[in-house]
């Protein structure tokens, strides 16, 4: 493999007898004061931020915690911890597959419901086990 060579175009060069268009104007600079402003006037905004926030704790606390729920509590072995990965996996890909159908039909706020009605489904299922259910 060669050395990578960095593409840069080139300018066309102008015909002399064709003026020369204005320059385009600035973009205009903004501060993140006027961004959060933006962003918060709108409600659809606003409870966008807060299912995301809201859903990130949860997740992160049911992904850190569920190893030690299960060894601790459950006593359940390395392979029982292993397997409840690999199974949320083998849920993952067929969604994935479809997603593009499964977002048309739903749509974008349809599948935040969805995908939140099925995460708490999911940790309801974890309260539900006990040692003699492992």
């Amino acid at each position: 493999v060669g050395p990578t060579r960095l593409m840069v175009p080139q300018q066309q060069q102008q015909h002399p007898r064709q003026a020369a268009s204005p320059p385009a104007a600035a973009p205009q600079r903004g501060s993140l004061v006027d961004l959060a402003k933006i962003f918060l006037c709108h409600s659809n905004v606003v409870a966008f931020l807060l299912e995301t926030v809201i859903m990130g704790a949860a997740m992160a606390t049911v992904e850190t915690l569920l190893f030690l729920y299960l060894k601790n509590d459950l006593h359940s072995n390395n392979t029982l911890c292993g397997l409840s990965v690999g199974i949320n996996v083998l849920f993952e890909l067929p969604i994935f597959w479809s997603a593009e159908h499964i977002l048309r039909w739903f749509g974008h706020d349809g599948m935040l419901a969805v995908s939140m009605i099925c995460f708490f489904g999911r940790v309801y299922g974890y309260t539900l086990l006990t040692p003699s259910t492992k």
